[in-house]
């Protein structure tokens, strides 16, 4: 993904206080490092987090497909709710080819593999049952706040204190958050967030593991979007 260029990106500062020894607990425990794979991209890269969602607030790697028609068409293959397979089939196109079962649907896309995408759609209702949601999006959505990691991360440390700058897609990590204030009760959070696109920014602050702030107003500055 090129993160350089997404257009919705939310620019955010979290600061952490407290005694130096859970700060330097929290520190290490957010660091993560390995092999990148993004919704089951091919390509994967070795990398190092010094900020990463996925320790806070774990998600399993059975959620790594990416969203998107061959995922869906994979879904309707196992278990074909007619209402959404009526709503693939209405379409001219689908009409004209006379396209009426996932399966036909799948091989005009190209997807002649029809034993790898069942298995695929297996993986995803099953995903359904045990984590409530088919794809890593989806679940990042509800579990994390935004769809992705933390990225363009910068840490900075002193006495009493932990700061780290990164950014987000789409919106801020607040659940991620929420489950650092509940996992380190005795510091004290505050999460600053700024988006110019939707010119919003908004305050998060935790306290003893629970909210004691959370506002949200105009934004017209430069940060973020």
């Amino acid at each position: 993904r090129d993160l350089h260029s997404f257009p919705t990106r939310r620019s955010s500062d979290l600061y952490i206080t407290g005694e130096d020894e859970l700060l330097d607990a929290l520190e290490k425990a957010v660091v993560w490092e390995g092999w990148e794979d993004e919704c089951g991209d091919e390509e994967k890269n070795y990398c190092k987090s010094e900020f990463s969602f996925r320790q806070i607030v774990p998600m399993s790697e059975s959620l790594l497909i990416s969203n998107g028609t061959y995922a869906e068409l994979s879904r309707l293959l196992v278990k074909d709710p007619n209402r959404e397979l009526v709503r693939w089939c209405n379409y001219p196109w689908a009409k004209k080819k006379n396209l009426q079962t996932a399966a036909d649907l799948l091989v005009h896309f190209g997807y002649t593999d029809l034993e790898a995408a069942w298995v695929l759609g297996r993986q995803q209702l099953d995903n359904l049952e045990n984590y409530g949601h088919a794809t890593a999006i989806d679940w990042r959505l509800k579990n994390w706040g935004t769809k992705w990691d933390a990225y363009f991360i910068q840490k900075e440390r002193r006495p009493g204190r932990l700061t780290y700058h990164f950014q987000t897609a789409w919106s801020p990590p607040l659940p991620v958050v929420a489950q650092l204030g509940r996992a380190f009760p005795s510091l004290a959070f505050e999460l600053l967030y700024f988006e110019r696109g939707c010119a919003f920014q908004g305050e998060l602050k935790l306290a003893e593991g629970v909210t004691v702030g959370h506002v949200e107003q105009e934004y017209h500055g430069d940060r973020g979007g």
